[in-house]
Parts: structure tokens; sequence; C-alpha cells
């Protein structure tokens, strides 16, 4: 499921990444990575989520096909086709929205044949206000990287202690 995935979104990137301009994304490709890297590394002893391996893979590489392929198609694929009309709010809104439904309905379909497992107090209900999150600061790193940084360590501390995460 996880090499179907990125293989997917590798076609669609091909066609639909502003691949001309990609030197735009490209910190923000690299903040992503680091989100997601960081969550790994503070997250080993006490996972909120957990990618089951496909077959032949481990854990481990399944987590960096994610970290270094599908996780910045997917910030490409959202930034690079995110509107840019001025004064329309709500069509930036309904595209953020869509891409919480799309994340949504691909995590929905990994749960149901336990490619992805929500473990230790973390719950489906809490995905949307994560892909929001998550959206939000790809988009808002564009244009405010050094507020985004400082919103994630608030966020990442907020977490950490919600879910009484153990750092050592």
């Amino acid at each position: 499921m996880h090499i179907l995935l990125a293989a997917f979104l590798g076609v669609i990137g091909i066609f639909k990444i502003d691949w001309r301009n990609w030197r735009l994304y490209h910190t923000t490709v690299l903040y992503m990575v680091c989100c997601n890297l960081l969550y790994n590394v503070l997250c080993v002893d006490k996972y909120l989520w957990k990618y089951h391996a496909d077959f032949l893979i481990q854990h481990k590489t399944t987590e960096l096909i994610y970290s270094f392929f599908i996780l910045p198609l997917t910030a490409l694929l959202f930034l690079s086709n995110f509107p840019h009309t001025e004064g329309h709010m709500s069509k930036k809104i309904w595209y953020i929205l869509k891409w919480i439904f799309i994340s949504l309905a691909v995590e929905t379909i990994y749960v149901k044949l336990g490619r992805l497992e929500l473990m230790n107090g973390y719950k489906f209900w809490m995905e949307p206000f994560f892909y929001l999150a998550m959206y939000f600061m790809l988009k808002l790193h564009q244009s405010r990287p050094l507020l985004t940084y400082g919103l994630s360590i608030v966020i990442i501390a907020i977490l950490l202690r919600a879910f009484h995460i153990p750092i050592r």
C-alpha cells in the first residue's frame, strides 16, 4: 500500500507539480521532511501512529519512504497548485478542505486495511485537526518561515505534553 501510494503520487506529480518553480517550495518541503523525522525521533518510544510495512520492507524503510518521497510529493502537489487569486479567501479555504478530505479518505483506507495504526490515545477524530494544522503550517511556511518554526515548537511541546511522550 505504501509503495503503491508513493508510485501514484510520483505519477500524479509528473503532471501536476510545477517543476519549473520547485525552488519556491524547496525549503517548505524540507520543513515537512524535518517535521516527520522529528516525530519519529521524539516518539520512538511511544508512537501516536505507526505505518505497518508492506511486503518485504521494514517499518524504518516505510518511514523513510514517507519522509523522502510521499510527504515531499504531497507538499509539492499542495503548494504548487494552491490558488493564488487575490481576494478569494473562499477558494483557498475550499482548497485546504479538499486536501484534508483527500488525506482523511486515504487514511481511512489505510486504517481499515491495517496499514496504519493509531495508538497511545491518538484517535481518528483528531486527524482533521492534524491535517488542518499540517496544511496551514505548510502554507504559512511559504510566507512566514520564522513564525512557522516558532509555532511548530509550541505545537510540538503541547502535543508531547498532552500525549505524555517521554523525552530521554
